[in-house]
């Protein structure tokens, strides 16, 4: 693992950690006191140095932002 962050997102009332492994994939891993699932959101990440997560209420996505040894990137989901 590279790095790892969270945040609760209002639309779904789910927890997120947003998970950076050194091979590149970028992975959302969501709960509630029901269950737990996960699914990558991103692939081929090269040299990551840092992730962040945050659910934005006013477009209604998710977002991972990812930062590498070059570059910024904003992935987003609903």
């Amino acid at each position: 693992m590279v790095g790892v962050a969270g945040f609760y997102s209002d639309d779904d009332k789910f927890k997120h950690a947003i998970v950076a492994t050194a091979d590149g994939t970028i992975t959302q891993i969501f709960w509630d006191q029901k269950g737990r699932g996960q699914t990558p959101v991103g692939t081929g990440f090269q040299n990551v140095v840092g992730v962040a997560g945050f659910y934005s209420d006013d477009d209604k996505f998710k977002h991972a932002i990812v930062a590498t040894s070059g570059n910024v990137y904003d992935i987003k989901w609903r």
